[in-house]
């Protein structure tokens, strides 16, 4: 998808996208210190940048065969080569493998880790190949191959992930982890951390080398384990300890059906969309790659109020919600398991406008005519005015204040309203107020003259 993403005060966000290809990366030249990052997702993901529900299900190989010692690094990871911000929400179902003369990294969704991870599953085998004799480690990780803290502005955390594949490495120097190769931390004030993950009994450790790492709550859990409805809830029931903001990026909420994802927990992320049927109503219904096993809800009210609605919305049953008409309305998607409640991203639509165009007819100096065609329902409306605001155009002309209104006369879809008391040789801004069963709107912002003379100037 990307080599790089963001760098420096860029920022990026890579939400939604997926792999499926075999990709490769390969270098067999001269040059010494050359490092290799390959990836399903992104090769690097820089300290601005965002990685949001994505999956990799390819093969992904990287192949570094630079001629000087030491200098040969290879690594591969299911999501992102290098990561220095957040990957959130995604998973690896392919194979992953490095392979170098002297250093391969290998890592189910990143091959190493500076920040975070969070929310993560990998089922894809993992392998990393290095050079027996180098110094250098050679590591593999079901999670990450490496996870390392240079400074107290990382993280460097591996949160509430679950690992399945199978992890190795052909390197007698080498480290192995189901869920990562290596934790490390530079210094005692940055802690490279590791909570809440889970590995099947496939593996030997969660950890192959922790050098002032910290680790909290790493299982070796059985397959039956991890494929009943208790593991999901428990991957849930973490999230209360995840209050990580990051660009307001949240995790989502475990879902377990035994027909899908062999059976173990995905995150089924369901996205929540909005139809308009008319000014007056839209309906709200769910897409998702895969049954759901929690509740979900729509909430929405109108833009910068604080009174909002809240309706249960399941797969194939959408919720129709009566809106009032030329209106901005919040709405997200509510998850809920447990005592765990998720929301995502608010969302805005706005309804039409019931009025389609308002002229003005018989314009004299003190009295016209004035017309609003309508669309839409208009069993709703309750009432119909006309609002003048008055313009001056000649200094001297009295003005009304506050603004004239004038009640419409309804008939099919058509408002109508004789107007009186207008001042001559003036001009007025028309909008029309409506009242309807679900809400009151104004709209229209039409003008219009009064002549001097008796003559009609209008628009």
């Amino acid at each position: 998808i990307a080599g790089y993403a963001g760098g420096g005060s860029r920022s990026s966000i890579i939400t939604g996208c997926s792999n499926t290809g075999h990709i490769i990366s390969r270098f067999t030249g001269s040059k010494a210190y050359i490092k290799i990052n390959t990836a399903g997702i992104t090769g690097r993901n820089d300290d601005a940048s965002v990685v949001y529900y994505c999956s990799n299900s390819g093969t992904i190989e990287a192949f570094n065969s630079a001629a000087k010692a030491n200098s040969a690094t290879a690594e591969a990871g299911g999501i992102t080569g290098s990561n220095e911000h957040l990957i959130i929400n995604c998973y690896n179902t392919g194979t992953i493998s490095s392979e170098s003369i002297s250093y391969a990294n290998s890592g189910g969704i990143a091959s190493t880790n500076y920040n975070v991870v969070a929310n993560c599953y990998n089922l894809g085998n993992v392998k990393a190949r290095g050079d027996a004799s180098n110094s250098l480690n050679t590591v593999a990780g079901g999670i990450a191959g490496n996870s390392f803290q240079s400074s107290a502005n990382e993280k460097a955390l591996l949160f509430n992930c679950y690992n399945t594949g199978e992890v190795t490495s052909a390197n007698s120097k080498s480290f192995t982890g189901g869920v990562a190769g290596k934790v490390y931390s530079n210094s005692v004030s940055a802690i490279s951390k590791v909570r809440n993950c889970y590995i099947s009994s496939i593996a030997e450790k969660g950890i192959g080398s922790d050098d002032n790492g910290q680790e909290e709550n790493i299982e070796i859990l059985t397959s039956q384990t991890m494929q009943s409805t208790d593991f999901p809830s428990k991957l849930n029931g973490n999230l209360a300890a995840f209050n990580d903001t990051t660009q307001n990026i949240k995790a989502t909420l475990w879902s377990l059906v035994s027909s899908t994802n062999n059976g173990y927990p995905y995150l089924a992320m369901p996205e929540i969309k909005c139809e308009t049927i008319n000014p007056y109503s839209v309906k709200f219904s769910l897409d998702c790659k895969g049954p759901l096993s929690v509740d979900t809800y729509v909430k929405y009210g109108k833009l910068h109020d604080a009174d909002t609605q809240t309706y249960p919305i399941r797969l194939g049953k959408p919720v129709i919600a009566s809106l009032t008409p030329n209106t901005t309305y919040q709405y997200q998607l509510v998850m809920v398991s447990g005592d765990i409640t998720v929301e995502q991203l608010p969302q805005t639509v706005t309804m039409p406008s019931v009025i389609v165009n308002i002229s003005a007819s018989d314009v004299k100096r003190r009295s016209a005519t004035l017309k609003a065609t309508l669309s839409g329902d208009l069993s709703k409306i309750k009432k119909v005015e006309f609002v003048l605001s008055s313009q001056k155009l000649q200094i001297g002309s009295d003005f009304p204040t506050p603004p004239l209104r004038y009640q419409a006369t309804l008939t099919e879809n058509i408002a109508i309203a004789n107007l009186t008391d207008l001042v001559p040789n003036s001009g007025y801004s028309v909008n029309l107020y409506i009242e309807t069963q679900d809400g009151n709107f104004t709209g229209g912002n039409f003008l219009f003259s009064t002549p001097s003379t008796g003559r009609v100037i209008s628009e």
